[in-house]
């Protein structure tokens, strides 16, 4: 949130100087005519009371955290399948992991670390893990996720580990920009 600034007292000045006016015109019209005035004034005071709310709301935006987007990732003997594999870098994802698969299944974000590469080393280089003990077939879990930089394609993938998934073709690069 922005720091704490003084109010323009001249600017406060020239906004009373402005009403004073108004209020000495006001005393020379009729009924009719000052009513008819009002409702015209208040219309253009409602709209510039308006616009400095979204204003406001527009500088406090910057400070609110946005609305995760739902992305569904399927999970199945052998293939993983997004809606979305074009990422942008800090934005928050919420991805819905669904095994449709007849076996046990794990989702890892992962840099390709190729077929041969240990459970142990994909693991520890994971950005995201669901273990296959949480996704039997069936079950569906979410899981949060802001990517934070640019992942060029073939940088970043959803993938399975379990022995011979990966091989057999369970990943599916993905891009941030």
């Amino acid at each position: 949130m922005g720091a704490w600034r003084r109010p323009d007292l001249a600017a406060w000045k020239r906004l009373c100087t402005l009403w004073t006016s108004a209020l000495a015109i006001c005393a020379t019209m009729s009924r009719r005519d000052l009513a008819a005035r009002v409702r015209d004034s208040l219309g253009i005071a409602l709209a510039s009371v308006g616009l400095l709310a979204l204003a406001a709301c527009a500088r406090l935006g910057s400070d609110v955290r946005a609305v995760p987007t739902t992305v569904r990732v399927t999970l199945s003997e052998f293939k993983v399948e997004s809606s979305v594999t074009a990422f942008r870098a800090g934005v928050p994802y919420r991805l819905t992991v669904i095994n449709q698969g007849q076996v046990n299944h794990e989702f890892i974000i992962v840099k390709p670390l190729g077929d041969d590469a240990s459970r142990e080393v994909n693991a520890e280089a994971a950005m995201v893990q669901i273990g296959e003990l949480d996704l039997p077939p069936g079950a569906q879990q979410t899981v949060m996720v802001t990517f934070p930089g640019a992942a060029p394609s073939g940088s970043l993938e959803f993938a399975c580990q379990p022995p011979r998934h990966h091989e057999f073709g369970m990943h599916l690069a993905v891009t941030v920009t």
